[in-house]
């Protein structure tokens, strides 16, 4: 990756890589801004359950799911592997992840609060191997992001997007080991959200998504369990529900902040508990137009305030 600095003449100035041990000091830094990064909160730090240790736990309240986070120092060993060993230790002493989550925030959740079906492991390092990314495309929770940092205290945290190319004994040996995880953990995809619903429904998604693409380059899209979320900066500007007559969009704050000169908008009741959100539905391609013109205000809302 070249990366550039715009001097004040508008001369570009390369800056230099430099290579960065992960060390504590990238952890804590990784710690100390988690909710800018991925959006999720900081539990504990080198958290250790039956002989193991956590690098970082962390929960993600969006999606009321834990979060395991290991800085891979050794890139040799199988992300996949340690990836399901840390799920297995989860899924295994829910119990005492839940009252450590207890102790240190204060609250009082038992098991059933907990989303355990959409845990997932983070892994950070300097580089992967090549079969470590080929293992993201067999469906596993696992997120691979690469770190790098350059003159100027430049730090860049690059998401691994998954390609597929194992081998049939590859997969044979990972199925075996994820047979039993599955049961319990999924990764959700888009297609978990259209499967069933009416082809219209799908291509008015698909139509919909692209439009929204188009707004900035930087925006990820993030099937969860209940939803499609649409995000920037790690945070949700729209999010999508499917029926089989409409598509319901959710926006990031309120009906009152938004330019809607055609009363499209409601704000979602305080029963719901989904915080200060409006949203509006759309069933043809024809609303699509006025459709961009909320989601864009949301998107703008959002940035400022990030």
């Amino acid at each position: 990756m070249k990366v550039y600095k715009i001097e004040h003449d508008n001369k570009l100035r390369r800056l230099n890589e430099n290579k960065i041990k992960l060390e504590k000091k990238v952890q804590n830094i990784v710690e100390k801004n988690l909710e800018l990064i991925f959006n999720i909160e900081l539990i504990k730090s080198e958290f250790t359950i039956k002989n193991r240790r956590i690098d970082t736990l962390a929960f993600d309240p969006e999606i009321k799911s834990f979060v395991i986070i290991e800085y891979k120092r050794d890139r040799s060993k199988s992300i996949v592997d340690q990836g399901y060993a840390y799920l297995r230790l989860l899924l295994e002493y829910k119990a005492d992840f839940v009252l450590t989550f207890n102790g240190i925030k204060g609250e009082n959740k038992n098991l059933q609060d907990i989303d355990w079906s959409q845990s997932k492991i983070i892994f950070i390092t300097n580089r992967f191997l090549e079969y470590s990314k080929e293992a993201l495309g067999l469906e596993m929770p696992f997120e691979l992001w690469e770190l790098s940092k350059f003159d100027d205290d430049t730090l860049i945290l690059a998401k691994i997007e998954p390609i597929f190319s194992a081998t049939l004994d590859e997969l044979t040996q990972i199925n075996s080991k994820s047979e039993e995880i599955k049961k319990e953990i999924k990764v959700y995809d888009e297609l978990f959200h259209l499967d069933k619903r009416p082809s219209y429904i799908h291509d008015l998604y698909m139509s919909l998504k692209e439009e929204i693409k188009n707004i900035d380059e930087n925006i990820d899209i993030k099937p969860t369990k209940l939803y499609i979320a649409f995000k920037i900066n790690a945070h949700n500007f729209v999010t999508t529900n499917f029926t089989n007559k409409r598509i319901d969009l959710y926006l990031s704050k309120l009906k009152e902040e938004f330019d809607d000169p055609k009363d499209f908008l409601e704000n979602v009741p305080d029963s719901y508990n989904w915080g200060k959100i409006c949203r509006f539905p759309i069933d043809s391609e024809d609303q699509i137009p006025y459709a961009l013109h909320l989601i864009k205000q949301s998107y703008e809302i959002l940035l400022r305030k990030l």
